[in-house]
C-alpha cells in the first residue's frame, strides 16, 4: 500500500530575527551577517517585521538581495510584540535547528554558530545564552537602572517556577526545530516576557535545556522601555504562574503532544471531523491523516479499530514517529501512497496553511478509493482575518462557497459543509472588528497553557455544541467542516 518517495530536503539551520522600527540599523546588521556568513554555515534567514511604520520590511528585503543572503521577510500588519514576531518566524522556518537573536546583533555570529552546533551534536534540545555565568564577558554594560530591573525580574521568574536558567532574557537562544515549533505555538505571552513561557514549557516537557556563557555588548537603542514594559512583564509572569499551576511537571510528554491531546481547540477539530465522517458513512476503511502532527487523530482512529497511517510534513517530521505512531515523512503534495487505496483522508487544520491547497486536495483524491471521502476542517469567515491569522501561519480563511469550489474543482462530490464554533463568533467579532482587537495577539484564545479549569469548561462547551449540531445544523461559526466524496 505504501510506496515511499524521497522527502524534500530541509534547511539545516534557520536564524530568526524580529524587527520593529529597525530601518536605521537592519542594513548594518545584514552587512555584518554577510561578512560572517561562514560562521553560520548552511543557514536561512527569516526576518520578521513586527508592524513597523518606518520602511523596515522594504529595507530588509533589499538588504537580503544586495548581500546575497538566503532568506525571506515575513511582515505582520500590526505590532504584536517580540514573542509574536518570533512565533511567526518559527512558523515560516524550514530548519532542523532554529535560533533567534536580536536585530542589534548584541551576540556575535560566532556565538550563534556555537548554539547551532550544540543542538546539532545532540547535547541539548534548547540552548540559552546567559550573561550571568562566570565565564560570560560583557563588553558594554547596561545602565544601573537596567541591571537593577533585570535582577528583580530574575527573582520573579524563579518565583514563577523557572529554575533551569539564570538569564531568561538574553536575546540569543537555539532550539531543535520540532521543539521550537511546539514551544512557540499559541504563546499566551506575546511581548518581552515570552521567553519565560517558552522556557517554562520546555521544563514541563522534560526537554534538555543547556545554559551557556556569552560575549555580549549592551546596545542602548533597544526597543525595551524599562518602566512601561517592565510593568507589563511583571504582570505577564504573574499570569503565567497562575496558568501553569494546574499542570503536572512530571508529565514528560512533549509539549506538542500535550497540546494536541488536551487542548479544547484540537479536541474539537478532531471530534468534529470524525463526527462528519461517520455521518457520511465512514466506518472501518483504511484512512490517512494528511498532517498527523503528534498523532492525536491517529489515536482516535485506532480507538475505532481503523487501519490508519499519518503523513508528517517534510519540514516537520519526527514527533508522531517518536511517539510510536505509524507515520510517513513526506510532502502532503506528493503522498507516498498508491492510488485508489484509502477509504478516507483527513485534513484537520491543514489547508489554510498551504500555499496551494488545491494541490493537496487533488493528491488526496488520487489516493482515495472510489466512494472514499476527504474530510477537512478550516477557519471560516474571511471578514475576521487578523494579525493572529498571520502569526499562526494562515494563508486564508474560507467561505462555504469557496470550500465547495475547492473540492468540486478537484473532482469531489461535496456531501456536506457545516459550521462549528458558533459560540466563538461574537468573541471573534469583538476582538477583530472593535478597538478591543489590540488584545488579539496579546492573549490568544488558543493558548496551549490556558488554565486547566478554563480548558475543561471550553471542552464541555464543545461537547454540547457537537450534540446540538448532530440534530440542528448551525448557520454560522468560526470554522467549517467539509466532506467530499470521490465518485
Amino acid at each position: 500500500m505504501y510506496d515511499p518517495q524521497p522527502v524534500p530536503p530541509v534547511v539545516p539551520r534557520t536564524l530568526v530575527i524580529p524587527m520593529h522600527q529597525e530601518s536605521a540599523r537592519i542594513e548594518g546588521t545584514l552587512a555584518e551577517l554577510a561578512r560572517s556568513w561562514h560562521d553560520l554555515g548552511d543557514c536561512e534567514l527569516v526576518l520578521v517585521d513586527d508592524g513597523s511604520t518606518d520602511g523596515t520590511a522594504a529595507i530588509a528585503s533589499r538588504g537580503l538581495a544586495e548581500h546575497g543572503l538566503p532568506g525571506q521577510v515575513v511582515r505582520l500588519e500590526r505590532n504584536g510584540g517580540k514573542g509574536a514576531a518570533i512565533s511567526a518566524g518559527i512558523a515560516n522556518a524550514n530548519g532542523r535547528t532554529i535560533a533567534f537573536t536580536d536585530a542589534d546583533l548584541a551576540a556575535a555570529p560566532d556565538a550563534i554558530r556555537k548554539c547551532f552546533e550544540l543542538i546539532e551534536a545532540g547535547d541539548a534540545d534548547v540552548v540559552v545564552t546567559s550573561r550571568h555565568l562566570p565565564e560570560s564577558e560583557i563588553t558594554v554594560r547596561p545602565p544601573l537602572a537596567r541591571r537593577s530591573s533585570s535582577a528583580a525580574f530574575r527573582r520573579l521568574t524563579r518565583w514563577a517556577g523557572l529554575r533551569a536558567v539564570s538569564d531568561s532574557q538574553c536575546g540569543l537562544k537555539a532550539f531543535d526545530g520540532d521543539a521550537a515549533r511546539a514551544l512557540f505555538h499559541g504563546l499566551s505571552v506575546q511581548r518581552f516576557a515570552f521567553d519565560v513561557e517558552v522556557l517554562l514549557r520546555a521544563e514541563l516537557a522534560g526537554l534538555r535545556v543547556v545554559e551557556v556563557p556569552i560575549r555580549w555588548r549592551h546596545v542602548e537603542a533597544s526597543t525595551l522601555r524599562t518602566m512601561r514594559d517592565g510593568a507589563r512583564m511583571l504582570l505577564d509572569v504573574v499570569r503565567l504562574r497562575s496558568r501553569l499551576r494546574g499542570w503536572d511537571p512530571d508529565d514528560k510528554t512533549p509539549v506538542a503532544a500535550l497540546l494536541e491531546r488536551e487542548h479544547w481547540w484540537y479536541v474539537a477539530n478532531r471530534e468534529v471531523a470524525l463526527a462528519a465522517a461517520s455521518s457520511a458513512g465512514f466506518d472501518r476503511q483504511p484512512a490517512v491523516d494528511l498532517d498527523c502532527q503528534t498523532g492525536g487523530l491517529l489515536d482516535r482512529l485506532r480507538d475505532r479499530d481503523i487501519d490508519a497511517v499519518g503523513v508528517s510534513g517534510g519540514a516537520r517530521p519526527g514527533y508522531a514517529q517518536s511517539l510510536g505512531h505509524p507515520a510517513l515523512s513526506a510532502s502532503t503534495g506528493s503522498l507516498p501512497l498508491r492510488g485508489s487505496t484509502m477509504g478516507a483522508a483527513f485534513a484537520v487544520d491543514l489547508l489554510e496553511h498551504l500555499e496551494d491547497d488545491g494541490l493537496v486536495v487533488r493528491e488526496a483524491v488520487r489516493v482515495l478509493a472510489s466512494g472514499g471521502m476527504l474530510v477537512a476542517t478550516v477557519p471560516s469567515n474571511p471578514k475576521v482575518w487578523s494579525g493572529y491569522d498571520v502569526a499562526l501561519g494562515h494563508r486564508r480563511r474560507y467561505s462555504p462557497a469557496s470550500l465547495r469550489s475547492l473540492f468540486a474543482n478537484a473532482g469531489l462530490d461535496v456531501v456536506s459543509v457545516q459550521h462549528f464554533f458558533a459560540w466563538l463568533s461574537p468573541i471573534t467579532f469583538v476582538l477583530a472588528r472593535t478597538p478591543l482587537r489590540t488584545l488579539l495577539l496579546r492573549d490568544p484564545e488558543r493558548s496551549s497553557f490556558v488554565h486547566r479549569r478554563i480548558n475543561r469548561v471550553l471542552r464541555r462547551v464543545v461537547e454540547i455544541e457537537l450534540m446540538v449540531t448532530r440534530h440542528v445544523p448551525i448557520p454560522f461559526g468560526q470554522a467549517l467542516v467539509v466532506v467530499g466524496r470521490k465518485p
